[in-house]
């Protein structure tokens, strides 16, 4: 039997300190989705409407490049967020999203939760605190990255 959505979103580490009244709006505009490995959920230029948060699987950030092909930039999974920039405005992705294995998640209408966010402050408040938590681990993976590319070959 399947959860109800409302279960589903209250149990993700991720709305921790939502509330229920919150959860149950975050809860109206998601839905559970589940996609087969290969699958894409986005391409580079798309508009930018809806973002996942990931229960099972890995999904791939990747860019093309000429005469390369598709390059993998991030890999997304468990308790991760996908597309929460959806969240501040609506833009086009500038990356490939793709499955990497059979993935399930709570996909988020981004316009309606932004919508109700800004309706709603407290609402407000914890959208975009979670979304500032997410923002820092991305920009520390990516100066570790950096610095680890920097870093001369100790062999």
């Amino acid at each position: 039997m399947p959860v109800p959505i409302a279960q589903l979103v209250a149990s993700q580490p991720f709305f921790a300190g939502f509330g229920d009244a919150l959860l149950a709006k975050v809860a109206s505009v998601s839905a559970f989705v589940q996609l087969k490995g290969g699958t894409h959920l986005w391409k580079q230029g798309e508009q930018h409407e809806t973002c996942y948060l990931i229960l099972k699987g890995q999904l791939a950030l990747e860019i093309y490049l000429p005469l390369h092909g598709p390059v993998s930039v991030e890999s997304v999974g468990p308790g991760e967020m996908l597309g929460g920039s959806g969240l501040v405005t609506s833009h086009n992705w500038s990356f490939d999203a793709r499955a990497l294995t059979d993935v399930e998640a709570i996909a988020i209408d981004c316009t309606r939760l932004r919508e109700m966010a800004e309706a709603d402050h407290e609402l407000g408040y914890h959208v975009y605190r979670c979304l500032a938590r997410i923002l820092d681990s991305r920009l520390t993976t990516a100066r570790r990255r950096l610095l680890e590319q920097a870093s001369p070959n100790k062999e």
